[in-house]
């Protein structure tokens, strides 16, 4: 796999460009000790054609969207004869589809002036139907290292094809009432914050070596053994950065002023480094 590329002007990296800096990370590997990435590739007619003969779900994502923007979630109903559910992000009419070449017809007319990823659909659990996911949040401490900050679980809106919780109207849960309510054990919880930490300081270990980033937020899903999915990496860039107030949503805000605090500590000892530089 190629080196990833950083976007110059965005200073960032892409979901296509950040799943090859993952790859290369993990040495080609799809799995670490403590989560798996499903399989990803370029959205091209030929390579979404192989994913829906491979896989029963395939996602398809635009490599510059953010916050579940303009994905589309293809299913593939293997029953006689084959059906293809095609439901766009925001869209409330799912199109049934009786052939791969009609939906690749529909992807090319759906996405012609973007390009896209297709991505296999992880065997996720889903919270009384909802797809939800785990948002674990790393940050740079005041001596520049990397500390996990907190995680907290998004749970999408009704007929949603993300758990982005603006887009699909969905509400955010504390961690511990996720398992309360996913029924996890106390021995589970533990492992999963573990793996949850683990996964976190694997990433930014990854993503640092392209960019000096100061925040990142990585989205996880849950299978039905609690094993980790990794659903998006996103990071800081001259756009934005990943979303604190997804913390501020929870019920103790005093996890969200610790962010914000750090967040604030790192942008104005970076602010009054490149000061001293300049002058």
């Amino acid at each position: 796999m190629p080196r990833a590329q950083l976007d110059v002007q965005r200073q960032g990296l892409n979901k296509w460009e950040m799943h090859k800096a993952l790859l290369n990370g993990l040495s080609n590997k799809t799995d670490c000790s403590s989560f798996r990435i499903p399989e990803t590739k370029l959205g091209t007619p030929g390579n979404l054609a192989d994913m829906l003969r491979n896989h029963q779900t395939v996602f398809i994502k635009p490599v510059n969207a953010w916050g579940g923007s303009g994905i589309t979630r293809v299913d593939v109903d293997t029953s006689h004869p084959v059906l293809y559910r095609w439901h766009k992000q925001g869209d409330k009419q799912v199109l049934h589809i009786d052939s791969v070449g009609k939906v690749i017809e529909r992807f090319l007319s759906s996405y012609t002036a973007q390009p896209v990823i297709v991505q296999a659909g992880a065997p996720l659990a889903t919270l009384d139907e909802r797809p939800f996911d785990i948002r674990v949040l790393m940050q740079r401490n005041d001596e520049e290292d990397w500390v996990y900050s907190g995680a907290v679980g998004r749970v999408g809106g009704a007929g949603s094809v993300v758990s982005n919780i603006a887009l699909s109207r969905g509400h955010v849960m504390d961690l511990k009432e996720l398992c309360h309510e996913l029924n996890c054990k106390q021995k589970v919880q533990q492992t999963l914050s573990e793996n949850l930490q683990e996964t976190g300081y694997a990433i930014a270990k990854i993503v640092e070596q392209y960019r000096d980033f100061f925040d990142i937020g990585i989205d996880v899903g849950l299978s039905s053994n609690k094993s980790l999915w990794l659903i998006e990496v996103n990071t800081d860039d001259a756009l934005g950065g990943p979303s604190h107030e997804l913390f501020a949503q929870l019920p103790n805000r005093d996890l969200y002023d610790e962010i914000q605090n750090r967040h604030r500590a790192t942008r104005n000892r970076r602010g009054q480094a490149l000061l001293r530089e300049l002058f």
